[in-house]
């Protein structure tokens, strides 16, 4: 029998499965309420990460959700009023508010409620109660039939400015319909639509079901993932692994990337971190792998943000571009000075070998050649080490900083050729040409083949614009 790690890996894995095939099978697994319990798993610890990642993917992929949602709100003088969810009818239809809750969560209307604000005082305060107690990130739509507004108490209004109705100065015998939402933080309430008028209102929204998804995501997962991200500093040891791994998957959807973006001070904070890297040298890095997986956490983070459209000059105003060049010079600059090492290896091991050739002095007993017959024969494996006698050890650099940082740093690049444009006279853009050719030459075969189209593109774009510039390879 399936224990409960393994039960929330494969269910995590059909989910993901059955979101990647078809869009009703997003909508079903929406109206399913399976939405609340992904972000349960995304953020939870279990001692399965891949369970993490799944959810997180899941609700990517149910974020892209096309499939409509349809409101239509209608309000009128006396005869009716009318609020039609997926063409099912669900208000009331009495005299004064009338109010439709939705759960964005299971996309179920929960309840309805109407309040005669028109014609009795007490149900200002019924209405601001009810209002009070919903459920924040509740939907709610609302029409008006008849007079609505004269006995509304500045207590209500104030309700009703938390689910969407703001900046109204509710004039008698005016009708208003709202589709609205109660909101977390700062941002306690919003208005999705909202329409006024003394003759009959008809208002029709039309609403994506990866729009819930994804607000969904926004409140409960990005914004208190990035603030327990930012609380701590960015040359902290602590670590950040799984808020980075996160992040990387959330930076697929535009949605998620715009949260990220507009957060104050996350940019600023993800080129801090790759600036703790290149500043370093890579015996100290070596000693603090932790700062090396952050900046690696971050460059992936940042290769998904630089697809929206406002990314380039957002990453170049807070000097994340002039940090991603300068991780570039580190490593090159890290590469050369290995490939002198390992010429200096090499140089000593031909001179040793050389010495064998050379004939022996006189008097000199030439020792054997072998001092014992082995029985177990096997190829002799020469081992680099420094002309001290140390070990070369290149594995970790090359992992780290060859296969992958340095792809990840061109893709940025790449996609800011505009707005390497717009610095095109500056001393960052010609410093990044002769990096990028620098690491053309520095970085393995199997790394060159992927980098070098977009690199030769990022120096043909900017030896077009300066007709005098001339690059030598």
């Amino acid at each position: 029998m399936m224990d409960d790690v393994d039960m929330k890996f494969w269910s995590t894995s059909l989910l993901l499965n059955l979101s990647m095939s078809a869009e009703i099978l997003k909508e079903e697994i929406v109206k399913s309420g399976a939405v609340k319990v992904l972000i349960d798993l995304a953020v939870s610890d279990t001692d399965e990460p891949q369970i993490a990642i799944q959810a997180a993917k899941t609700l990517v992929m149910l974020g892209f959700s096309d499939s409509p949602f349809i409101v239509d709100l209608k309000s009128s003088s006396s005869s009716s009023c009318s609020v039609l969810v997926n063409g099912i009818e669900h208000s009331r239809n009495d005299l004064g508010i009338n109010v439709v809750v939705f759960d964005p969560i299971t996309l179920n209307v929960e309840e309805t409620e109407s309040f005669d604000t028109g014609h009795y005082p007490d149900a200002s305060i019924k209405l601001t109660e009810y209002i009070h107690s919903l459920p924040l990130m509740s939907m709610v739509f609302i029409v008006v039939r008849g007079e609505a507004n004269f006995f509304l108490t500045d207590d209500a209004k104030d309700a009703l400015a938390s689910v969407g109705v703001t900046g109204y100065e509710y004039n008698t015998g005016e009708l208003w319909v709202l589709c609205g939402q109660k909101r977390y933080g700062l941002q306690s309430s919003r208005a999705i639509d909202f329409k006024r008028g003394y003759n009959n209102i008809d208002l029709k929204v039309n609403i994506p079901q990866g729009f819930f998804v994804n607000d969904q995501v926004k409140v409960l997962i990005m914004e208190p993932l990035l603030d327990i991200l930012m609380s701590t500093t960015p040359e902290s040891n602590i670590s950040k692994v799984s808020e980075f791994m996160l992040l990387t998957i959330f930076a697929r959807h535009d949605s998620h990337r715009i949260v990220m973006l507009e957060k104050e001070g996350f940019l600023e904070y993800m080129a801090k971190i790759i600036w703790n890297v290149a500043s370093r040298s890579l015996d100290d890095l070596r000693s603090n792998t932790m700062l090396v997986a952050h900046c690696l956490g971050a460059m992936k983070t940042l290769a998904g943000l630089i697809l929206s459209d406002t990314a380039p000059e957002r990453f170049l105003h807070c000097g994340v571009l002039k940090e991603v060049s300068r991780l570039l010079f580190f490593i090159n600059d890290a590469l050369l000075n290995i490939k002198n090492e390992r010429m200096e290896v090499k140089g000593s091991m031909i001179n040793s070998e050389l010495s064998y050739l050379t004939p022996s002095t006189l008097g000199v007993v030439e020792k054997a050649p072998f001092s014992s017959v082995c029985d177990s024969p096997a190829t002799p494996v020469v081992e680099e080490t420094f002309p001290d006698d140390r070990k070369c050890n290149y594995d970790d650099v090359e992992e780290s900083f060859i296969t992958s940082l340095t792809p990840l740093a061109v893709t940025i690049l790449y996609h800011s050729c505009k707005i390497l444009e717009l610095a095109d006279n500056s001393l960052y853009t010609s410093l990044s040409v002769n990096v990028l050719w620098c690491t053309l030459l520095t970085c393995k075969d199997e790394i060159r083949r992927a980098i070098t189209i977009p690199i030769e593109n990022i120096i043909t774009c900017h030896a077009s614009r300066r007709k005098a510039f001339i690059v030598h390879p």
